[in-house]
């Protein structure tokens, strides 16, 4: 904030939670997750620039690690599952909903 105008400078990132649980389903390796962004609206921004509404954002996952296998991990991710429209601190839109397969090793 100027100090002599009292006037925000810019348009900065609002506050912003994000939330990750990861939980085992049965004993062979393979977890259940959800992940939760959640954001303050963005009130603090230049005077003439658009405020932009706060939002919530969940994602779910399913991932299989096995226990033969060391290192190995397969999942598959399904992003903004309930195809929110929002922007980022800048005005950017955030994707759709999107779906994600991921393997990994690591050795």
């Amino acid at each position: 904030m100027d100090a002599s105008s009292r006037e925000w400078l810019g348009s900065g990132n609002p506050d912003t939670l994000i939330s990750d649980i990861s939980i085992p389903v049965g004993h062979r390796g393979v977890y259940a997750g959800w992940r939760a962004s959640l954001s303050a609206a963005a009130t603090h921004v230049k005077k003439g620039d658009p405020c932009q509404d706060g939002y919530a954002i969940h994602s779910f996952s399913l991932s299989y690690k096995p226990v033969s296998v060391k290192g190995f991990e397969a999942s598959v991710t399904l992003d903004n599952a309930f195809n929110k429209l929002a922007m980022n601190g800048k005005g950017v839109p955030l994707s759709g909903r999107t779906v994600n397969l991921y393997t990994r090793y690591q050795w």
